[in-house]
């Protein structure tokens, strides 16, 4: 579901330099971190993308019996569920921390950060 692409990369680098700096940015900097979020925002909503897309599918929700985990199909679809929900998990972090300042600044003075430490360090 989330693939690093070359322009992903180099979102996440934009976005680390400009973190640790107090430089103006430029359009194509602002445009990027804009990508960058959005992107973000939309792999929150991959787990229940997932789970709408296979709702009343009883592979998808079966128990992982030994005799289930023999069936490709069940082994397939619990894969993707867990694949989603991990997606889901880490964009929220991507989220949390794009919230988060790195140091005090001036012009964003208090966190929006909506993660406890226990979350995080999960």
């Amino acid at each position: 579901m989330a693939g690093t692409s070359r322009d992903s990369v180099s979102v996440a680098r934009i976005e680390r330099k400009s973190l640790l700096s107090t430089e103006r940015f430029d359009d194509e900097q602002i445009s990027h971190m804009i990508a960058f979020f959005a992107d973000r925002l939309n792999l929150v909503f991959a787990h229940f993308f997932c789970t709408i897309e296979f709702n009343g599918d009883q592979d998808f929700s079966a128990l992982p019996t030994q005799e289930n985990l023999k069936d490709a199909r069940i082994l397939g679809l619990r894969t993707i569920r867990g694949a989603c929900l991990h997606t889901t998990l880490i964009a929220l972090r991507d989220l949390d921390d794009v919230l988060t300042p790195r140091k005090p600044n001036q012009n964003f003075r208090t966190t929006l950060r909506f993660l406890i430490l226990d979350t995080r360090t999960l």
